[in-house]
């Protein structure tokens, strides 16, 4: 009867651990704070005039992007195009226009580890 009780307590407690191993360790959602805006290069001023000023021509064009950083909505621009410069210079603003960071020539692969959910949003015309 002891062996059987010891037993049945055994299997009991190893069911109870592989439950406990089974539920999986979900990491609860966080939220990305956006701008709250469906149209941001016209609905937000700064980026409104930024587009108004921006450069292009035949083989280079400024691309405009929104991307997450930081959870945060943030917006660059970058120069693309045949016979554009090419280094890697970019300034991330966030949705009142306040520059959050700049990320140079050297700091690319931190720029691509940092900045996640890139959408092209426009390019000059």
């Amino acid at each position: 009867m002891k062996i059987t009780a010891y037993y049945l307590s055994f299997i009991f407690i190893s069911l109870i651990l592989l439950q406990a191993c089974d539920k999986k360790g979900e990491t609860p959602q966080i939220e990305i704070e956006k701008c709250g805006v469906e149209k941001p290069m016209e609905e937000l001023a700064w980026l409104a005039t930024q587009k108004n000023g921006c450069f292009a021509d035949a083989n280079c064009k400024t691309h405009f992007y929104k991307a997450v950083h930081n959870f945060k909505e943030v917006f660059y621009n970058q120069l693309e195009g045949a016979l554009c410069t090419p280094n890697f210079d970019i300034t991330l603003f966030n949705c009142d226009g306040q520059l959050i960071k700049r990320y140079v020539e050297n700091e690319k692969a931190l720029f691509e580890n940092e900045v996640t959910e890139i959408k092209f949003l426009e390019a000059c015309e």
